[in-house]
């Protein structure tokens, strides 16, 4: 394996066991200061060495993340989801545009122990808002902490779909036990017939849509 995983690990470890992909500029956001141009370097080699892959695809820009949009704890009192639909809802409301997204290859995802799942057309905005919840919480929230993200398709991978109600959540932040502490969901432009659904499933647990 390259030498250059000695610099980018953690860059590398999160393509692929955390998120399916991240645009250059999460990249150079959480790694390179907000340099893009040193981000573009730094992704061509790895791109030489054959562990990430950059293709272009039309979608949604990047959502502004400040927390959760709402939080569901078991006790909570039963919540009013229209008022959260709409929030949802809004915030996709710009057009898409090209961008640069970086994926792992299966090779990497072979060292790293991870899984390589490709998006389905509908899914890539989804999926970016996703990565940006996945650094938001790793920034802000895991620090200090025990807990640390699983991805719904490392969940798949090992086999624990059936612990959350029959759906597989988007992401769980565990403890260092491997105990649930919240269920994590990337909103989606969702009415409020789908977040009645969500909170269905969920209700006997924590759980956070962002």
């Amino acid at each position: 394996m390259p030498t250059i995983l000695d610099h980018h690990e953690q860059l590398i470890e999160s393509l692929t066991r955390d998120v399916r992909f991240l645009s250059v500029s999460q990249i150079a956001h959480q790694w390179y200061s907000g340099e893009e141009g040193i981000a573009h370097e730094m992704i061509r080699k790895l791109e030489e060495a054959q562990l990430v892959v950059r293709e272009s695809h039309l979608l949604h820009p990047e959502l502004e993340i400040k927390g959760p949009e709402f939080t569901w704890s078991p006790g909570d009192p039963e919540p009013d989801l229209g008022p959260v639909a709409y929030r949802l809802r809004k915030r996709w409301c710009l057009q898409k545009q090209m961008m640069d997204l970086i994926f792992p290859t299966k090779g990497a995802c072979e060292h790293f122990g991870g899984v390589r799942v490709r998006p389905r057309a509908s899914e890539f905005s989804h999926d970016l808002h996703l990565a940006g919840v996945y650094l938001f919480l790793h920034n802000h929230v895991i620090p200090g902490s025990d807990l640390h993200w699983v991805s719904g398709d490392m969940l798949r991978s090992d086999g624990s779909t059936g612990d959350y109600g029959g759906h597989v959540p988007d992401a769980v932040l565990v403890n260092a036990q491997g105990q649930l502490h919240s269920i994590v969901e990337g909103g989606g432009s969702y009415a409020r017939t789908k977040l009645a659904a969500i909170h269905r499933e969920y209700r006997e647990r924590a759980y956070q849509i962002w």
